[in-house]
């Protein structure tokens, strides 16, 4: 079942798209991309799919899918575009640094050399 909305932007020339998740409950985000086929054609289940972080798959087993919103930004026509795509609007947002995205990375520990 496709939880996409704005997923009409999709058509078969396009390679993948960027996508925000929101938790309905606390406003958290997730900001990410995916792939509509893999090599060979191979279809990626992008229509299921629900991100690459295990917080918030974690979240989204526990409190339902109904509890998130699932929105497609845009298209892209190709994996170089796609990937800059996702690359600028994780450093426009700085959600690897704020704790009310997904993307935070609080296991990164940057050591001082000596």
């Amino acid at each position: 079942m496709n939880h996409w909305s704005n997923s009409s932007l999709h058509n078969t020339q396009d390679f993948g798209f960027t996508y925000v998740i929101t938790n309905k409950l606390n406003y958290k985000k997730y900001i990410g991309c995916k792939q509509f086929k893999f090599a060979r054609n191979r279809p990626s289940k992008w229509e299921t799919y629900t991100g690459s972080s295990t917080t918030l798959n974690k979240d989204i087993k526990t409190l339902g899918k109904d509890n998130f919103t699932f929105e497609i930004l845009a298209t892209y026509k190709t994996k170089q575009l796609l990937k800059y795509a996702e690359a600028k609007l994780i450093i426009n947002s700085n959600c690897i640094f704020d704790s009310n995205y997904y993307n935070e990375f609080l296991s990164i520990k940057i050591r001082n050399k000596k």
